[in-house]
């Protein structure tokens, strides 16, 4: 298997520093945007995060395509798949949504119907996320010799489990205190508790989502040579 060093290609040097800045940038921007509008700076240096985060990642699918083409990898072709089936998912879902909101409107009995079929296609979507999530860092790592990538997989995987409890916990809380009035809500000691409980495990999932990014930064930072694959399939090397 053919190796490439990066020393000696700068075609891999150029792909490596427009994905290494491009994340970086796509990371810092959400909180550079939070920091200015927390200190109630101007509105302008806040909005102009969202769209530097955006061409960020357009640059970083340069860096990808470049890489890719290098290594004779799946992965841009893995990311414009999931660019793709992001939209479509959710054109899907705003669709049942549309159509189970003007069921319930002219009060029909099988309203529900949309919404059952949207959080199929929800949780089809996350599963193959998921799977796409384990195909792209498990090939990075092949590919980089990088075992940084394998732990932000693991960690994504922890992130969303947390968040999944997380989530869980807010709906007992406010199943448990829909019927009472929300200035009572706090002598609830039950409820009290799982919506600490929730809170507590939602900003554990947070950190380690940033975690996660954080060794994804580290393994492209660290990538000093990679090997080329023998065949361009979408499945890993045995």
């Amino acid at each position: 298997m053919q190796t490439i060093h990066i020393d000696d290609n700068p075609e891999l040097q150029k792909a490596k520093n427009l994905i290494f800045y491009s994340i970086l940038i796509s990371m810092l921007a959400p909180f550079v945007s939070f920091f200015f509008g927390f200190i109630g700076s101007t509105p302008s240096i806040s909005a102009i995060a969202s769209p530097i985060a955006f061409i960020a990642n357009i640059v970083a699918l340069v860096g990808y395509y470049q890489f890719s083409k290098l290594c004779n990898t799946f992965i841009f072709r893995l990311i414009i798949f999931n660019i793709l089936l992001t939209i479509a998912v959710y054109l899907l879902v705003f669709i049942c949504a549309i159509s189970a909101a003007s069921m319930f409107s002219y009060i029909s009995d099988t309203w529900y119907i949309p919404a059952i079929i949207a959080s199929v296609i929800f949780i089809a979507y996350i599963a193959i996320e998921m799977y796409w999530a384990y195909l792209m860092c498990y090939e990075l790592s092949a590919r980089t010799g990088q075992r940084e990538f394998i732990a932000t997989f693991k960690l994504s995987c922890i992130a969303f489990a947390l968040l999944v409890l997380a989530g869980g916990l807010f709906l007992l809380f406010i199943a448990g205190n829909s019927y009472m009035n929300i200035y009572h809500m706090i002598d609830d000691l039950a409820g009290a508790i799982q919506g600490i409980a929730a809170s507590i495990l939602l900003v554990i999932a947070m950190l380690v989502a940033i975690a996660a990014l954080v060794f994804f930064i580290l393994g492209i930072y660290r990538i000093k040579e990679v090997t080329i694959r023998e065949v361009n399939k979408m499945r890993l090397e045995k």
